[in-house]
């Protein structure tokens, strides 16, 4: 049996520039500017933290929630304030439940 080979190039180029509607260079999905307050998140970590570990999540509220969970809650000013406190989470082995930007 013989295969041929088949182009799906041209296919492709038709699909994609009939279908989708190209976004031009002015076209911003989100806004570059930086506001001067920084983002309220609540982090929600399974298990219960003792108060003693505020001083290592330094600026942040430790809840603890009716589901035997820890909230914290504080300011966030970018994402690598957020990967740091993601990185101590990770350096306790704590689980992370869920992470909401207010």
């Amino acid at each position: 049996m013989t295969t041929h080979p088949v182009n799906l190039y041209p296919l492709v180029n038709q699909l994609t520039d009939e279908k989708r509607p190209r976004q031009q260079m002015n076209d911003k999905p989100f806004s570059t500017e930086q506001s001067d307050q920084p983002d309220v998140y609540t982090i929600c970590l399974k298990g219960q933290l003792d108060a003693r570990w505020s001083d290592w999540f330094d600026g942040f509220a430790l809840i603890l929630d009716e589901k035997g969970n820890t909230l914290l809650k504080g300011p966030i000013k970018d994402q690598a304030e957020l990967h740091g406190v993601f990185r101590k989470v990770y350096n306790l082995g704590l689980t992370l439940l869920s992470v909401n930007m207010e």
